[in-house]
């Protein structure tokens, strides 16, 4: 019985611990996104940028150019780790903008929520 009693306040104090230092609580973090277009040599390009490291790196882009009506997709990419990215297009001229969608990563098993939020450019006249 001893034995048992001594487990139970050993459990209960590395809980206590666990919990001080954050490790394994939940959270939830929402950043915000930026995102830049510039010209290249053969086509665009820009960066992703926000607080957060998780929000930069690994982002999906898309790139349209402005028409009468719905602007059309000219292309997409997924940004550097350093949120970097550029998009190839062939005699570019026109206006265009890049847009980068919201992520959510839910699937931390520590149940850590991360949200980045959606993002579009200023326009680019080329």
């Amino acid at each position: 019985m001893v034995l048992g009693r001594r487990l139970v306040v050993v459990l209960a104090s590395t809980s206590m611990v666990l919990a001080s230092f954050g490790v394994a609580s939940a959270h939830e973090e929402v950043a915000d996104s930026k995102v830049t277009i510039g010209e290249s040599k053969k086509g665009v390009k820009g960066k992703v940028t926000s607080e957060a490291a998780f929000c930069s790196a690994l982002r999906q882009v898309k790139v349209f150019k402005v028409k009468s009506g719905k602007d059309k997709k000219v292309g997409s990419a997924t940004t550097n780790l350093k949120g970097k990215w550029s998009v190839k297009v062939p005699n570019a001229s026109g206006k265009y903008y890049v847009k980068v969608a919201r992520t959510l990563d839910d699937h931390d098993p520590y149940s850590h929520v991360h949200e980045c939020t959606a993002a579009k450019s200023d326009k680019l006249k080329i």
